[in-house]
């Protein structure tokens, strides 16, 4: 008998366990508790869109706590956590899991939507590329601070990022995530500049 065959439940020498079919992993994901983080989440419209059955808002986090009120109403409550991402730590990242109880979530989807500001040019500033690099490495380091703090244990946390279509820094955050698939749009609602949307782990199912 091969190892395959060992690891099977036969009876018979036939199959009696139903295979998984995309239908039944679908029924599974349905009965999971799926939370959202929403870091730089400023008034949280984009974090608005994963709310109702399917998710559940944890927390925003974002360096204006004068946003609060308008990010817990678009996100069922949900409050909004001050922090600078740029001053991330490992610790801090813990408490937070602690604090708002993530472990009890099945799976954990962060959104980031990082500062666009230093890679736009509507910006007004004058930054050299190195310049406008260097920020954009130290603020992705500290977001995978984050993230890397939230799957200690056996929790797996998934990402969905949304940033102006800027090679420079979508080439940072594929280095930094390798498991990264990435969608780009020609105009945005707001305004007309390329977007990329980046998931990390993407289900196809």
């Amino acid at each position: 008998m091969s190892a395959t065959q060992r690891r099977q439940h036969l009876v018979g020498g036939l199959h009696v366990d139903p295979m998984p079919t995309r239908a039944s992993r679908k029924r599974k994901r349905s009965t999971e508790k799926v939370g959202t983080i929403a870091v730089c989440c400023g008034g949280g419209m984009q974090s608005s869109a994963f709310t109702g059955d399917d998710f559940e808002p944890i927390a925003g986090i974002d360096i204006k706590k004068e946003y609060g009120p308008c990010f817990s109403k678009n996100n069922g409550g949900a409050p909004l956590v001050e922090c600078d991402l740029m001053k991330m730590t490992k610790k801090w990242a813990l408490q937070f899991k602690k604090d708002h109880d993530v472990e009890k979530y099945d799976k954990v989807v962060i959104l980031a939507s990082l500062d666009c500001s230093l890679a736009s040019p509507a910006n007004g500033k004058k930054l050299t590329k190195p310049e406008k690099i260097a920020w954009y490495e130290e603020a992705i380091a500290r977001l995978k601070i984050f993230t890397d703090a939230l799957e200690t244990g056996h929790k797996r946390v998934y990402m969905f990022h949304e940033f102006l279509d800027d090679a420079d820094v979508i080439e940072l955050l594929q280095e930094t995530y390798p498991e990264i698939h990435k969608t780009e749009t020609t105009h945005h609602i707001f305004e007309d500049r390329r977007r990329a949307y980046l998931c990390q782990r993407y289900d196809e199912d």
